[in-house]
C-alpha cells in the first residue's frame, strides 16, 4: 500500500469514528490500522461502516478515474468539435450531438463542449435560414422592378394577407361550394352564390372601406368568374363529371375561385 493510500485509509477511519480528521505520519497510520485491526471484533459496528465506507470511497475513485473526456474540448471550429464536415444537414448535426452527449455523459466539461458546438450550429443554420428568406423576397421585388410596366401596375393591386386570413376565406368559399354541390340535385346554387358574393363585398370594403368600390369589384370578380365557367366548363369530358351536376352548378364552382381569390388579394 503507498503512502497516499494509507493516508486516505486513516482519514476515513478518523472520520467514522468521530473523531477530528487529522493527517498522521505513516508510522502513525501503520500503528492506527493495526490496532483497529486487532480491535475490529469488539468494535464491529464502526470497523464494519468504516471498512465499507473505505470501499465506497475507493469505488467513486476508481469510477472517477475511468470516465472518459472528451478528446476535443477544445477546438475552436464547432464542426470540426462534433467530427462534421461543413455540409452536414441539421439531422447529422443533431445525431453527431447525441452520439457524443452518450459518450462522454460523466464529463461535464465534455458535455459542455459539445452543447455549446451545437448550439453555434444551430444559430448558424437559423440565420443561414433568414437569409435566405431575405434574399428571395430581395429577388421578388428586383424581378417586379424590372417587369413591363403594365405587370407592375397590376400587381399594384395585388397584396398578400397573413396566412391565416388566406385559411379561413378558403375554408368559406369551399364550403359554399360543397353546399352548393349537396343541394344541387334539389335546388340550384343561387343562394349560395348570393352569399358567396356578399362575403366577398363585405371582405373587400374592409380593406377599401369604399362600399361602391367594394360593390363593383365584387361584382366583376362574379361576371368575370361567371364568364370563364361558361367556357370552360363545356370543354370538360363528360365522364369526369357526375351526371347530376348541371352547368349552372359547376359555373357557380367557378365563380367561388374568383370571389375568393377577388376578396382575398385585391387591395
Amino acid at each position: 500500500m503507498n503512502t497516499s493510500n494509507l493516508h486516505h485509509l486513516c482519514l476515513t477511519l478518523h472520520v467514522w469514528r468521530g473523531e477530528e480528521a487529522k493527517v498522521s505520519s505513516s508510522g502513525g497510520c501503520l500503528r492506527e490500522v493495526g490496532a483497529s485491526t486487532r480491535t475490529l471484533e469488539a468494535h464491529a459496528g464502526w470497523g464494519q461502516e468504516a471498512l465499507g465506507a473505505l470501499w465506497a470511497l475507493q469505488s467513486v475513485e476508481a469510477i472517477t478515474m475511468n470516465i472518459l473526456k472528451f478528446p476535443r474540448m477544445h477546438v475552436w471550429d464547432p464542426y470540426k468539435r462534433l467530427g462534421l464536415t461543413r455540409d452536414a444537414s441539421e439531422e447529422e448535426i443533431l445525431a453527431a450531438r447525441n452520439f457524443l452527449l452518450e459518450q462522454y455523459a460523466g464529463h461535464e466539461g465534455s458535455v459542455e463542449s459539445i452543447e455549446g458546438a451545437f448550439e453555434k450550429l444551430l444559430m448558424a443554420s437559423f440565420r443561414l435560414r433568414k437569409k435566405t428568406k431575405i434574399n428571395l423576397k430581395s429577388r421578388l421585388k428586383k424581378q417586379v422592378e424590372e417587369s413591363p410596366p403594365w405587370v407592375q401596375r397590376l400587381l399594384a393591386y395585388v397584396e398578400v394577407p397573413p396566412v391565416d386570413t388566406i385559411l379561413r376565406r378558403l375554408f368559406l368559399f369551399a364550403f359554399m361550394g360543397g353546399w352548393s354541390i349537396i343541394n344541387s340535385a334539389e335546388t340550384g346554387p343561387a343562394f349560395q352564390v348570393a352569399l358567396s358574393l356578399g362575403s366577398c363585398i363585405y371582405f373587400l370594403n374592409d380593406k377599401m372601406n369604399n362600399v361602391p368600390r367594394a360593390a363593383i369589384t365584387g361584382f366583376a370578380a362574379l361576371a368575370i368568374g361567371w364568364i370563364v365557367g361558361s367556357i370552360v366548363v363545356p370543354m370538360i369530358p363528360s365522364v369526369l363529371l357526375q351526371q347530376t351536376w348541371s352547368l349552372e352548378l359547376l359555373t357557380s364552382l367557378v365563380s367561388y375561385v374568383f370571389l375568393f381569390v377577388a376578396c382575398t388579394f385585391l387591395k
